[in-house]
């Protein structure tokens, strides 16, 4: 490292560049600082780092590099950039944190066999970049692996890390398709060519996705439950009030469940229209212009439990009716929401219990009370109709809601085979239709059952969003 002199001027596309490295010279001062001449203008850059190339090897990634030392993929024979033969015994344990990239790799160099730790870089002098050079727990790194190697490495005692260079080493076409990937700007990055890939991969892939997907679900309920201080009513209480918003209107729906105990309206339970008061009090929407007789009812018993309990309501402005479907509006699905407290009572978290899809399918079958049979908003007549909570909206409550509950509460309680259990529902519930699901069929991957849609949501949010193409079995397919 040391310093680096550029000079160019208008219109020059070469350039001359001096660069000096080693020597006494500047390695003493902890950071390298390059002179650049151009025309017009003189600067100074500090590197951050003595002696290191500012450039990297362009689309190159460390999740790559991971890959194909993981996968045994870098051509043989191998050696160290100082000649040593290198075998291959064992690449280690991946480390998805902090600390080595690999823990417990087994590495033969020269006529020593080592165990321990790999680290991996694009070019070796990212390990001082990284800070490793004063970090212990780099301290028994038996191989440090790069792309290209522009700098010899120590750890904090001052030993030297061998490196293995992999730049020429690597499959081209395996290189060039995964940069394809990085680059893709389609909706996932190998949109033109997954319809391609073998219907058993696909399906295999997704067998692992769902658990996934189900897991992190119902982690999130596992987080309440600690939250609500292990509270299992007030837990299936505020997933299943949360649920009640279908997306647009769970902040509103979960703010109005807080507001009021699920025990205080249990001690109502029997009494629908107490019900409906207190909760379309909560809600906001009891304090908007509405006329008719049961708005008044509602307001007055309102007004009675409001003191009583000293009841604080929410704003009814955060409610969304804008381009909704009249049924789901909120005013209805409160309605909804009501009669399920109305006829569960304390008995509420049982909903869950159905070991089957049409158990929990008719658990939740609820209509409204008979003044929502002809109104959708307060004081607004319509034509007169069931309320009734349909079939999309008790599909996706037991996607969203019972399922994950299902699967914390056989935690809880160790029973057995609940998450195959879970799977098994959700094979028998249809698939789901939105935006990203038909934007998959018109790739020509077609779901069959909500099992395989909630894989591929789970893939196109976790994979192909994020690009780790290399974690996914259809990306390592077609990346080879």
């Amino acid at each position: 490292g040391g310093w680096r002199l550029g000079a160019g001027g208008w219109g020059q596309v070469a350039s001359c560049r001096l660069q000096v490295a080693g020597g006494w010279g500047l390695g003493g001062w902890g950071g390298g600082v390059y002179f650049i001449l151009k025309f017009f203008r003189i600067g100074w850059v500090y590197s951050g780092a003595l002696g290191t190339n500012d450039k990297k090897p362009s689309d190159m990634t460390e999740d790559f590099l991971s890959y194909v030392w993981k996968n045994r993929l870098i051509m043989e024979p191998l050696e160290t950039y100082n000649g040593e033969p290198v075998r291959i015994y064992d690449p280690g344990q991946c480390n998805r944190d902090s600390g080595p990239d690999f823990f417990n790799a087994r590495v033969r160099i020269g006529s020593t066999l080592w165990a321990g730790n790999v680290e991996i870089h694009i070019l070796s002098s990212d390990w001082y970049r990284h800070g490793h050079q004063n970090d212990e727990r780099y301290n028994n790194i038996i191989l440090h692996l790069v792309y290209e190697h522009d700098r010899d490495v120590y750890t904090l005692p001052g030993e030297p890390v061998p490196v293995l260079e992999v730049k020429g080493k690597v499959d081209e076409k395996m290189l060039s398709r995964y940069q394809e990937f990085l680059r893709s700007r389609w909706w996932i990055p190998c949109a033109n060519l997954i319809g391609s890939v073998d219907s058993n991969i696909l399906q295999k892939w997704l067998s692992q996705l769902v658990p996934e997907r189900l897991h992190e679900k119902s982690e999130r309920v596992h987080k309440l439950f600690v939250m609500n201080n292990y509270d299992w009513l007030q837990t299936v209480y505020l997933t299943l009030a949360t649920g009640f918003g279908f997306h647009v209107n769970n902040l509103p729906f979960e703010m109005l469940a807080k507001s009021v105990h699920p025990k205080l309206l249990i001690r109502h339970h029997k009494d629908l229209l107490s019900l409906e008061a207190m909760l379309f009090g909560q809600s906001g929407l009891l304090n908007q212009s509405c006329s008719g007789e049961y708005p008044a009812i509602l307001k007055k018993e309102y007004e009675k439990l409001k003191q009583e309990y000293i009841l604080k309501p929410i704003d009814g402005k955060l409610w969304y009716f804008l381009r909704l479907r009249p049924r789901n509006f909120p005013t209805v699905r409160i309605a909804q929401f009501a009669m399920l407290i109305h006829n569960y009572g304390e008995h509420l978290p049982t909903m869950i219990k159905g070991s089957s899809f049409r158990e929990l399918y008719t658990a939740l079958e609820v209509n409204t009370s008979k003044y929502w049979e002809d109104h959708y908003i307060f004081g607004q007549a319509s034509k007169k109709c069931s309320k009734n909570l349909g079939t999309g909206a008790i599909n996706s409550l037991i996607l969203n809601v019972i399922i994950p509950l299902k699967i914390i509460h056989s935690k809880l309680y160790n029973v057995e085979n609940c998450l195959q259990n879970a799977m098994d529902i959700l094979k028998e519930i249809p698939a789901e239709s939105n935006y990203i699901i038909k934007k998959f069929q018109g790739l020509g991957v077609i779901a069959g059952n909500a099992y395989q849609t909630q894989g591929l949501l789970h893939l196109k949010k976790k994979y192909c969003d994020q690009k780790k193409c290399l974690d996914c079995m259809i990306g390592k397919v077609l990346i080879g």
